[in-house]
């Protein structure tokens, strides 16, 4: 304490440690004696140190706090990591679950309006899109089978019902009229519009004439408008009464009309003159048309009855065809038949030969009244609109149903069709003038597909057991008609053209010969066909079951077949002999039961590149090609029939069956003497 106090009481001199507590016994035992100066030392020293406890305390709290802060923040950023992934988890499957949404409500619109079932499938694909790009598989696939069935290329809306519709005769130009008065025209090229007038009332028929330079229309209050496109003026003809149907004649130079009139108005458009052709019965007259030749006149309405004038001679025959009314009616563009449209039960379009004088076709699938029909100029096509929403294709001919054209929400009220066939126009009291696409049309779902080698010809088998060829080159072209025997027509190659076969049984797949000479097709019943198209012969293979897979060796003298009980054969090409057969436990029916097509949009994988092997088959099912492929129980199972070489004569074949824990197997083929080692396997 004298040294502390010497100096002036320095801080530094203050016990510290553990000479304070041996200094506070010392002064504890020698109280009484304590100076001033020690009692003031001691006192300062134990404030010193006390002092120093509380900074020690203060830093030890700071760094509790830092490491309790570090391990909150740590806790804090897991937290937040994982209500981040959580949020993304549930976002993903938020997104999922709208995506799949939309997409099962695309399936649901697919047979109502297909055009919005491709909207809600593309918004659900959109929206199923994952941040690595891929998208859902339930939303690709709905996308993919919507785009496969709706063929509406344009869609027009106005603000009234559409009632007329009609094409330009260069089909570049579609004119629409609708219940306000209003004639539009759309360019199809760019979609653009054009308000050509408004004829006063509800226009029922619009009609272009044969050089495409005038437009004219019906209306409600009697009136007809010719209007000139190059300018726009117009003109009229004043009928007196409704007007319900009007048509050019093949030179353009006179204008029929029909109505509630009960007469056929003649107006020379050079003068303006009119001349009219009375009926022998007092009903209203629906419809009117010239033959292509222009000789003839034909109308119908109220009554039933087909009315047709020779209009050199007016002398009028008549066919008494139907009991109810007729709405609409079209020759064929060789003139020799007239089709008709029913307004009443039961709803059916018929196709009339005026040599014979009897009907030779009759289109039934319409539940309510038919409307409207046409007729396309250079094919045999008819089509129809009707009360009961939907439009209609036929085959002429045969009144085959070809193809429904769906998605209006309401009545259909008229259909046009382009001159070659290819597209179709529709009117309907929804507001809605559609344009859709109708250049590959087949009746029925293809089962599979198969091109030559060259690649100038594709043969095609459908659900219903029809096979189709059709040429590539040098423009596609389907065959058709009701054959039910073999009409091949080979071409200077011998190549198999233009076959059609329809069968009781659906047909599963088809195959070309690598020489493209021979085509196989295998159907429900297990028989498969060879078609020679060199000799015209066909040959009939009696397989077990349902045949669901065949292809053709390199050097096409063999084929070989697979049955979805796995049985497997191999034929001679030459004289249709079995030469092998065995069962393949990996695809028999205890491991794999049968085999079911796999939806409706599969692909057809062929390997060209490597010559060691035949056709593959492998599921795709986001792809919008077709081919053959089953499934059970959500896996998948493919079959390749693989051969040793492109250029030498088959003596093996490996049939690779692809599927979860399936091993791969290999026979040989008859007189071979070792089994193929399993490269050709690995090149499948």
């Amino acid at each position: 304490s004298d040294l502390w106090e010497t100096p002036g009481q320095p801080d530094g001199l203050l016990l510290r440690g553990e000479s304070l507590p041996e200094a506070e016994r010392w002064a504890a035992a020698n109280h009484p004696s304590l100076t001033d100066t020690e009692r003031d030392f001691l006192a300062k020293s134990q404030r010193a140190q006390a002092a120093v406890e509380r900074e020690r305390r203060q830093q030890r709290r700071i760094r509790l706090l830092a490491i309790s802060s570090s391990a909150l923040s740590v806790v804090a950023i897991v937290a937040l990591i994982g209500a981040l992934l959580a949020y993304r988890n549930a976002e993903r499957e938020r997104r999922t679950a709208q995506a799949r949404g939309l997409a099962a409500a695309s399936t649901v619109q697919l047979s109502k309006d297909p055009e919005m079932s491709v909207i809600l499938a593309r918004e659900g694909a959109l929206i199923g899109r994952n941040s690595d790009g891929a998208v859902d598989r339930d939303a690709l696939n709905a996308l993919y089978n919507a785009i496969g069935t709706s063929r509406v290329e344009r869609s027009f809306q106005q603000d009234d019902n559409v009632r007329g519709v009609a094409y330009s005769p260069d089909g570049q130009l579609l004119a629409t009229g609708s219940s306000d008065g209003d004639v539009v025209l759309y360019s199809l090229a760019d979609g653009s519009e054009r308000l050509l007038g408004n004829a006063g009332s509800t226009v029922r028929r619009v009609s272009f004439d044969p050089a495409g330079d005038q437009l004219a229309a019906t209306s409600g209050d009697g009136e007809i408008v010719i209007w000139r496109l190059a300018d726009g003026s117009s003109r009229s003809l004043s009928e007196g009464d409704t007007v319900l149907d009007l048509a050019f004649s093949p030179d353009g130079r006179t204008l029929a009309a029909v109505g509630a009139s009960q007469i056929v108005s003649l107006w020379n458009l050079a003068d303006g003159s009119r001349s009219d052709l009375a009926p022998e019965a007092d009903d209203t007259l629906t419809s009117v048309a010239f033959s292509p030749d222009g000789r003839q006149l034909a109308a119908t309405g109220d009554d039933g009855i087909l009315r047709i004038w020779d209009l050199a001679t007016q002398a009028q025959r008549a066919a008494d065809l139907a009991s109810g009314r007729f709405n609409d009616l079209a020759y064929s563009p060789d003139g020799r038949r007239i089709a008709l449209a029913m307004g009443n039960e039961p709803y059916e379009a018929l196709v009339w030969d005026l040599e014979t004088g009897s009907v030779v076709a009759r289109m039934l699938g319409h539940t309510n009244s038919i409307l409207g029909l046409s007729w396309a100029t250079e094919r045999d096509l008819i089509a129809t609109a009707a009360t009961d929403g939907t439009a209609r294709i036929w085959d002429a001919t045969s009144g085959r149903l070809m193809l429904t054209l769906l998605g209006h929400k309401e009545r259909v009220n008229a259909v046009a069709l382009t001159t070659d066939g290819s597209g179709a126009s529709t009117t309907s009291n929804d507001g809605m003038a559609r344009v859709w696409n109708l250049r590959f049309i087949l009746p029925e779902v293809v089962q599979a597909i198969d091109l030559t080698p060259a690649g100038d010809e594709l043969a095609a088998v459908g659900i219903k057991g029809t096979l189709w060829t059709l040429r590539i080159e040098p423009a596609p072209a389907a065959a058709a008609g009701d054959s039910t025997t073999l009409n091949p027509q080979p071409d200077a190659s011998g190549r198999i053209s233009n076959v059609l076969r329809r069968f009781e049984q659906p047909m599963l797949d088809v195959a070309y010969s690598r020489d493209g000479r021979l085509l196989a097709t295998a159907n429900e019943n297990g028989i498969v066909l060879l078609y020679d198209g060199q000799s015209d012969r066909t040959r009939e293979l009696a397989h077990e079951n349902q045949v669901r897979a065949l292809d053709f060796s390199p050097d096409s003298s063999l084929l070989v077949t697979a049955n979805d009980e796995g049985l497997v054969k191999i034929w001679s090409t030459a004289d249709g002999s079995l030469q092998q057969e065995w069962a393949t436990p990996t695809i028999g029916s205890s491991s794999m039961g049968a085999l079911v097509p796999m939806g409706a949009r599969w692909r057809s994988r062929r390997t060209t590149e490597r010559p060691t092997c035949g056709r593959s088959s492998r599921l795709r099912p986001k792809s919008l090609r077709r081919s053959m492929t089953a499934r059970q129980r959500g896996r998948s199972a493919a079959m390749a029939a693989c051969w040793p070489s492109a250029a030498s004569t088959a003596q093996s074949v490996s049939i690779v069956v692809r599927r979860a824990h399936w091993p791969r197997r290999q026979w040989p083929t008859r007189g071979a003497s070792t089994v193929s080692p399993s490269a050709p396997m690995a090149a499948c």
